[in-house]
């Protein structure tokens, strides 16, 4: 059916073929024929075809006038300066004579070769018609192959967030972001960003129903029993509130951040944001506990799979779950290779030192195998826990970016690293620890001691910037990452944001100079009408294109963000 409207001698056009796209005429030149028949010549030669009647330099004034009408007699393809021309032998047990060659491009002759014209023709006419219609087709080519090869990253199953621990993991989102580097240079990055949900527990569902649509709501001609379209319970779930950690063909868990206080078996029941549509159409999808255990098998319907409060996931099919109300079989390991019952070493701890250190944890395999009547006992060693993930590129705080065009892992940033820059910049004052608390020293040492578990906005907010401080210019390059009050510092500097800081800072600290970047918010006449109030005298910087950059933050502001953004959320 795909195929209907395909002509063995139509011409297959390719919008991204290099021969049209950088488009160049191919120049027939004396000395390109010249080396061309002598290259034939060579092929006859060696195969012991007749040369008698073979083209020589004479023929070039006729051949020249011949292309200019002609084009590959395969694939129907003109000929460029990419494409050139060749010449095919028509009967390919005799040499090549005026009358036994005919145009043909490079890869159709190549193609072609000593196979079957006919065949040859239609194979590189259905390629070529697949390629233009978008279709997909089978590989012929094992260059092909390895192109593509370098792209594989395996099936559907895939790990999003590694690491998820009960009161401690965040909720952890991804986004693409195009932030303004320096002058006329835009940056593409791929920012992973905690939120203030931590997550309670771990919900795992398996689907019922392998159809082509069941993770979106296109219409689609196989879904026949629920009018071709499949409406998706996450309409009424709260998206900041849990996120995704492992998925495979037909199943998916999620890190959901419910009810503290309840079991990790209430599954979404504390993230619902539209409780009416929820309890119309949750239990089309999952199981009625009133039907009975036949329910859990319904037609496009979910079953829960697993349950628990914790799960550390490195890769597909490679994961660790803690389900600690199951008294009997608390912790379960996937691992696909070691024999887990015999490799007791392949645990919790293991899973979290490969996470911290990136220790590999070999497993060791045992078997009986029978060779010419002998029976032996066999010992393999495999490598058990690696870390390693193809798939994704592992963040430092243990989320996993999905692989983007033309964007490198240097592109890719999570608060973990910030937080690394801040932590090797971070110097503890006398001042600042003068003015902190026992919690905020304590806070730091916990800081200190477990870099990868930090919250980027408490640490900022605790550690007592000042203008002088190391850590000013790692805050300054990271603005429009670092949130307070569920806002970006850079997003903080409207003019009523700003004087509402410089309110609060001129009530606690004495204030007399203010300095700007040239952000139109301070120039504004609301607060220059502040400035001359508060006897505050301003020095701005106007029109420096040096200076002048949203993706920055002044120091004056950075030093009212403790006082302000901190305590007026």
């Amino acid at each position: 059916m795909a195929c209907q409207d395909f002509d063995l001698n139509s011409r297959y056009v390719n919008k991204d073929d290099s021969s049209l796209t950088y488009y160049q005429p191919f120049e027939f030149a004396y000395d390109y024929w010249c080396r061309k028949r002598g290259s034939y010549d060579i092929q006859d030669l060696k195969a012991g075809r007749d040369r008698k009647n073979n083209i020589n330099e004479s023929d070039y004034e006729y051949y020249k006038e011949l292309i200019k009408t002609s084009s590959c007699w395969l694939c129907k393809a003109k000929f460029t300066i990419l494409n050139q021309l060749t010449l095919d032998r028509i009967d390919n047990s005799l040499g090549h004579s005026k009358d036994n060659v005919r145009f043909a491009c490079q890869y159709c002759n190549v193609a072609r070769s000593n196979r079957d014209a006919k065949i040859t023709r239609l194979k590189i006419q259905l390629k070529r018609y697949y390629l233009a219609k978008g279709l997909p087709m089978p590989i012929t080519s094992e260059d092909t192959y390895h192109v593509l090869r370098n792209g594989i990253t395996g099936g559907l199953a895939n790990v999003i967030h590694r690491y998820n621990i009960k009161d401690e993991t965040n909720i952890n989102k991804m986004k693409l972001e195009n932030t303004l580097q320096s002058a006329n240079v835009m940056s593409t990055q791929v920012i992973s960003y905690d939120l203030d949900n931590i997550m309670t527990h771990i919900t795992g569902v398996d689907f019922n129903s392998l159809y082509p649509a069941v993770f979106s709501g296109l219409k689609h001609d196989f879904i026949k029993y629920t009018g071709h379209q499949i409406y998706m319970p996450v309409r009424c779930l709260d998206s900041s509130k849990f996120h995704f950690v492992y998925g495979d063909t037909d199943s998916m868990t999620l890190a959901v951040a419910g009810n503290p206080n309840k079991d990790y078996n209430h599954g979404f029941s504390e993230i619902i944001t539209d409780q009416q549509f929820y309890d119309e159409n949750f239990y089309k999808f999952f199981p009625d506990p009133s039907k009975g255990v036949y329910d859990v098998k319904k037609l496009l319907g979910v079953a829960y799979e697993h349950c628990g409060s914790s799960l550390i996931a490195l890769a597909s099919k490679n994961y660790w779950l803690l389900e600690d109300l199951d008294k009997k079989h608390p912790q379960t390991v996937k691992l696909k290779g070691p024999n887990l019952k015999s490799n007791p070493q392949i645990n919790k701890d293991a899973y979290e030192d490969n996470i911290r250190n990136g220790t590999v944890v070999q497993g060791r395999n045992i078997s009986l195998r029978q060779h010419q009547g002998k029976m032996s006992q066999i010992e393999v060693f495999k490598n058990g826990i690696t870390g390693t993930h193809t798939k994704m590129i592992v963040l430092p705080n243990q989320c996993c970016c999905p692989f983007v065009w033309q964007l490198t892992a240097d592109k890719s940033k999570s608060q973990a690293k910030i937080l690394d820059k801040l932590l090797k910049r971070f110097d503890k004052t006398k001042k600042q620890i003068e003015i902190a608390e026992d919690s905020m020293k304590l806070s730091i040492q916990t800081i200190l001691k477990y870099p990868r578990r930090l919250n980027l906005t408490e640490f900022v907010d605790e550690i007592q910037i000042q203008d002088s401080d190391n850590e000013i210019p790692v805050i300054i390059e990271n603005a429009d990452k670092i949130q307070y009050g569920g806002k970006t510092i850079q997003d903080c500097k409207s003019q009523e944001d700003i004087q509402k800081a410089l309110q609060n800072l001129v009530q606690t600290q004495n204030v007399t100079h203010i300095r700007g970047d040239g952000e139109k918010g301070f120039a504004s006449n609301q607060l220059m009408f502040f400035y001359n109030k508060n006897d505050i005298k301003t020095y701005f910087v106007n029109g420096s294109k040096d200076l002048t950059n949203h993706n920055r933050v002044v120091d004056s502001v950075i030093r009212t963000i403790k006082n302000a953004f901190g305590q007026d959320d």
